[in-house]
């Protein structure tokens, strides 16, 4: 898999126009993840909660795609993340809800 690459600090695929979903567990061995762009593409359904996984990841965009469903509560755990890009999605969570009180710690993030 494309996303098991443990060595690699910065992976961008920005405007792409990559479709579809990403794998559920798009992450797991990016334990030394830096920087991940995702940005300006066409994926959907679920963001993959094993994300979370890339304990050392500082930048995480994946703004206009078309991602659904609740921000996951994982992110939450990422406490070097201080960029989030995650406008212009189709998320379901509601201003106040428990999956948005993850971002308090973040410096940047757009939503």
């Amino acid at each position: 898999s494309l996303f098991n690459l443990s060595a690699l600090q910065f992976l961008s695929f920005e405007m792409n126009q990559l479709t579809r979903h990403l794998p559920k567990d798009a992450g797991r061995f990016l334990l030394n993840h830096k920087e991940l762009y995702l940005g300006a593409n066409n994926f959907d359904g679920l963001f993959p909660p094993h994300f979370s996984n890339a304990t050392s990841l500082q930048i995480l965009t994946a703004e206009d795609n078309k991602f659904s469903g609740p921000i996951p509560l994982e992110l939450g755990s990422l406490t070097q993340l201080r960029r989030l890009c995650l406008w212009g999605n189709m998320f379901t969570n509601a201003p106040g809800s428990r999956e948005l009180s993850i971002l308090t710690s973040f410096t940047k993030c757009r939503m």
